[in-house]
């Protein structure tokens, strides 16, 4: 589960931003680049972990932290 605590943002916000530096390599996957693709189950179990959660607070709160991340991805 993911917390909302601070220091658990933090981290997630680097872990996203390294796995976004991923997913925006330039060139055709498979033949110029061999990493973009695969990003994308992380960021569908990352909105699937989110949007699971029965906590309506917590939810709301990580939404918020993820968000950037998901609107980038569109």
């Amino acid at each position: 589960a993911i917390a909302p605590n601070q220091q658990s943002q933090t981290l997630s916000h680097r872990f996203c931003c390294l796995i976004m530096k991923c997913s925006d390599m330039k060139g055709q996957y498979p033949v110029e680049e061999t990493c973009s693709e695969l990003t994308f189950s992380f960021w569908y179990a990352l909105q699937e972990e989110v949007t699971s959660i029965d906590d309506d607070e917590q939810r709301i709160i990580l939404l918020e932290l993820f968000r950037p991340y998901f609107e980038r991805l569109i």
